[in-house]
């Protein structure tokens, strides 16, 4: 469900500092709809390299990786993912595998869809449920305000 709040958990670990500490690299990136693996592994390049290579072959994106990567210990966080094509979920993990890092990498994924959830084989899945106006700051302010419910819908209650 949109609106639910899954991007400002993520956004909390991923800023929080003793997870700073933990990871030699951490990288972020919106997914959306659009998930192909070469446009997702290039921003991942980008983001450690700092520059856009723009890649296409990726299997050079691989090895850009390996050069740079090498025994690290990384934060991988894709926020948003929409699409459910087990292949392309595929095709992604056999990349990262191939990458190199360390086994104390990790990747964070939000979406809306438990079958992203199911075709990505989570070690661990959270659900969020829907909080009512008492369990969020901003359902405190709509009580004082008088406004109506909302959901919690974080888009609808943006103050």
């Amino acid at each position: 469900m949109p609106g639910q709040g899954k991007t400002t958990p993520a956004q909390l670990v991923y800023k929080n500092d003793k997870v700073m500490r933990s990871f030699d690299e951490r990288m972020w990136l919106s997914v959306s709809d659009d998930f192909e693996v070469e446009r997702l592994l290039n921003e991942m390049l980008q983001s450690l390299k700092g520059t856009n290579l723009e890649m296409t072959n990726r299997e050079a994106i691989v090895r850009g990786f390996k050069n740079i990567y090498k025994e690290k210990n990384s934060l991988l966080v894709l926020d948003d993912i929409w699409n459910e094509n087990r292949e392309k979920w595929e095709c992604m993990r056999k990349c990262l595998l191939e990458t190199g890092g360390s086994e104390g990498s990790r990747i964070l994924a939000t979406t809306r869809s438990e079958v992203v959830a199911s075709t990505m084989q989570t070690a661990e899945s959270h659900r969020l449920e829907i909080l009512s106006e008492t369990d969020t700051v901003a359902g405190k302010y709509l009580r004082k305000l008088h406004l109506p419910r909302c959901g919690a819908n974080q888009t609808a209650i943006k103050i």
